[in-house]
């Protein structure tokens, strides 16, 4: 009969509708489990983020970054974080700012600010930017320094990200 083939029809579509229900309800929780997966790691690391040669100059600091510049000094202080394996440094250090909602800038391997913190937030006089540290050392092959992106963390690594200034004409 025409109604039931219309019934059909009607039927076939809501199972249709349903199925893709269901399918949106799985991918979502699917989403939500990555996310997880992305925020922690299995690498025990310990993260500090400082612009203390900031904090113990002011003068410095370019007016427009005065707010910005925490009163202590520090974004980290030694945090025990977890790396993931394999993970570099540059992507491990984004990763760890962004879920602390701490803005970063970064391209091309280089982090270039952390906290609104960039090169520009000295005055004139001074020139600033970040470095970087794992264990104490600067990470090198041979003579050439490593960028972020060229360190894979291992389990135990302290790593310092320190905003480093100094004087035009100083070097």
């Amino acid at each position: 009969t025409p109604f039931g083939a219309e019934g059909g029809f009607f039927m076939k579509k809501r199972l249709s509708l349903l199925f893709a229900a269901v399918l949106a309800v799985v991918a979502a929780l699917a989403v939500i489990g990555c996310t997880d997966d992305e925020t922690e790691g299995t690498l025990d690391v310990t993260l500090t983020v400082e612009c203390l040669a900031l904090v113990e100059n002011p003068d410095a600091v370019a007016d427009s970054y005065k707010a910005v510049v925490p009163e202590d000094g520090y974004f980290f202080n030694a945090a025990p974080l977890k790396a993931k394996e394999n993970e570099s440094l540059y992507d491990f250090v984004i990763r760890v700012c962004r879920a602390e909602n701490l803005p970063v800038v970064a391209q091309d391997g280089y982090i270039s600010s952390i906290g609104n913190l960039s090169d520009a937030a000295t005055t004139g006089a001074y020139w600033g930017g970040w470095t970087f540290t794992v264990n104490g050392k600067t990470p090198m092959e041979g003579t050439k320094w490593l960028s972020a992106s060229q360190v894979t963390l291992k389990a135990g690594d302290a790593v310092s990200f320190s905003y480093t200034i100094g004087a035009l004409g100083e070097y």
